[in-house]
């Protein structure tokens, strides 16, 4: 079995600085903007993506992150919002580099763990601890749209994000 992985992008082109999540229901307008990862451009949608959340802060911060899935009624402007996971993330010492994408003041996450999903099925976890940086698989169970919402409350980050990349 073979697979096909694109290279990582940043999930969110501003960082959430979010202090709760924002209640996902029904609507009648196409997601769109921050946090929206979009495959409706495309036929094929990725089996998985992979997710390597980081933020802004101190060592042993923490933040939490839920994944929402986006699927369009068929030939209708209808979409439906679907939770897949839930992690709570802590920052570590493993940071960025100047000048790049994930600058030198922003930390990566050396433990994940799952709040709510299928550990093990729909989403898979290396949480290494130990300031090595840690990523997790979420199935997007054929979603059109996926889209990623912090909650900062949980610590004292002053911002979160992730960069993803699709696994087809």
């Amino acid at each position: 079995m073979k697979s096909f992985a694109t290279g990582y992008a940043k999930a969110l082109s501003t960082s959430s600085t979010a202090s709760s999540f924002t209640a996902k229901t029904p609507t009648g307008t196409e997601p769109t903007g921050n946090g929206i990862i979009s495959f409706t451009q495309s036929l094929q949608v990725p089996n998985f993506l992979e997710l390597l959340p980081y933020g802004a802060g101190d060592d042993d911060d923490e933040f939490s992150m839920r994944v929402w899935a986006w699927r369009q009624f068929r030939a209708s402007n209808l979409w439906i919002p679907k939770l897949l996971c839930e992690v709570a993330c802590v920052m570590c010492t493993a940071t960025g580099v100047a000048g790049t994408d994930v600058v030198a003041t922003e930390r990566f996450v050396d433990a994940i763990t799952l709040v709510f999903g299928n550990d093990g099925e729909s989403v898979r976890r290396l949480s290494p601890g130990s300031n090595l940086i840690a990523s997790f698989l979420v199935d997007v169970q054929g979603a059109q749209k996926i889209e990623l919402d912090f909650d900062m409350t949980t610590g004292a980050p002053t911002n979160a994000n992730a960069l993803y990349a699709a696994v087809y």
